[in-house]
């Protein structure tokens, strides 16, 4: 599925706007070969575990070495991936005016390194804001009902940490001022 060329245009006007915000803001438009898809999160754990190692070991390694639990780790992990979705995307509603909508299989994140973790959307299609409302909207059917949700169940059933913690994890991550 391909947007058409104007709309993709557009979409990708809207990201480059947002880029300017900062590197948490900003996107590829294609994945490297060692990315996951974001659709593959929920499905396949094996990267989610692999990424919950690498920042408990990071976490580990600093002073004190802190014995931290496996929850808290993945809490972390959720609110770094959840984050990095949603900031170029909220910055591109913002200052573009325009939402970038593709299907969430169009999604890929690198999953290694330090933060910002490198993000890939592709096809993207504006949809236009005209309200606080709409954008409120868009974003929720677009982005955080077949992006934000399903990552959001997965990492509560697979690493039992509270649906309120992640839920209010999703929250900070939209609301946040970075």
């Amino acid at each position: 599925m391909t947007a058409p060329a104007n709309a993709q245009r557009s979409g990708d006007r809207a990201f480059a706007a947002a880029a300017a915000l900062g590197p948490f803001f900003q996107v590829a438009g294609r994945p490297g070969p060692d990315w996951t898809s974001w659709a593959a999160l929920r499905a396949d754990r094996q990267p989610l575990r692999r990424r919950i190692d690498e920042v408990h070991a990071i976490l580990a390694a600093g002073p004190g070495s802190p014995q931290v639990e496996p929850a808290v780790v993945a809490s972390l992990v959720h609110l770094g991936l959840v984050s990095r979705l949603v900031s170029p995307l909220l910055g591109a509603a913002l200052l573009a005016g325009v939402l970038p909508v593709t299907p969430i299989e169009f999604v890929h994140v690198r999953l290694a390194g330090v933060n910002p973790l490198p993000l890939a959307v592709g096809a993207a299609s504006p949809t236009e804001i005209g309200s606080a409302a709409d954008l409120a909207a868009a974003f929720d059917e677009s982005w955080l009902v077949p992006g934000v949700e399903p990552l959001t169940r997965s990492m509560s059933d697979a690493w039992s940490v509270s649906r309120q913690v992640l839920d209010g994890n999703v929250t900070s991550a939209v609301a946040s001022r970075r």
